[in-house]
């Protein structure tokens, strides 16, 4: 497995793996053979999972919150629409109202 790898030295693999099976491995040789058996173990597991990963079904969006129109008082909305009233705005705007306006 790992000795058709790149990544490690194919015949140092074989030596301490020999090494290890006649008893003559010092405890850093056997961390290290457990090291590689376990990216051995861990790279054919993802390998396995890769064959049953999906992409999982796009989840359904929620609807948007449906926001009622706020109610305003009598006043507010008269208000809005004399603002928005052409005939206040020119009377606004003219010089009658001004001089009214700065009497006060």
């Amino acid at each position: 497995m790992l000795t058709t790898s790149a990544d490690f030295d194919a015949e140092a693999i074989r030596t301490l793996w020999a090494s290890s099976v006649a008893g003559r491995t010092t405890a850093a040789d056997e961390v290290a053979l457990r090291q590689l058996l376990w990216r051995v173990v861990f790279d054919d597991h993802l390998q396995e999972l890769g064959q049953y990963v999906t992409r999982p079904p796009a989840a359904p969006r929620a609807p948007a919150p449906v926001r009622k129109p706020v109610r305003r008082t009598l006043r507010a909305r008269v208000k809005q629409r004399v603002r928005r009233n052409a005939a206040v705005r020119r009377l606004a705007r003219s010089r009658a109202w001004r001089t009214m306006k700065n009497r006060e």
